[in-house]
């Protein structure tokens, strides 16, 4: 028996000392996202899909392997919110960032202080139902052409 004790936990996702029991699965998990596999995870809600793959995110981008975006389509009505959320996935890296919202560019101006939800309004006001997929299209070819393998979780 462990030592351990399961908290009473109900929101985000768990990290560090509190994520525990998944090494075999997070090491199978992290093998074949390395060999370029798409996965797709599906279980019941809290579950520990979301966990698990945050800490994959977070090993995978401290040992400087691939650059990791978290996107939340949760709130995504469209494929033209999606698009946009993915944009926004890009920011904590500065320098995919920096490609990607040149693809909104006419939209943001050169402007750099915009706070994350002035950003999100104006990306999703430069994404109309005629243009979304070429802007997509233009995103998709930024991240494929980074100089890191880019994951999407």
């Amino acid at each position: 028996m462990s030592d351990r004790t399961l908290k009473l936990a109900t929101g985000n996702w768990v990290e560090g000392p509190d994520s525990w029991d998944r090494d075999e699965e997070l090491k199978l998990f992290m093998e074949r996202l390395g060999e370029g596999a798409n996965l797709l995870l599906v279980a019941p809600r809290r579950i520990g899909k979301t966990s698990l793959m945050r800490e994959a995110a977070r090993r995978m981008e401290e040992a400087g392997t691939h650059l990791c975006l978290n996107v939340d389509l949760q709130r995504s009505l469209s494929a033209a919110d999606a698009i946009v959320e993915l944009c926004l996935a890009a920011r904590p890296h500065e320098s995919l960032w920096n490609k990607t919202k040149s693809i909104f560019e006419n939209f943001l101006g050169r402007v750099e202080s915009l706070e994350l939800h002035e950003i999100a309004v104006k990306l999703r006001s430069a994404v109309t139902p005629a243009d979304w997929q070429q802007k997509g299209d233009r995103l998709m070819e930024v991240l494929a052409a980074s100089e890191k393998p880019v994951l999407l979780f």
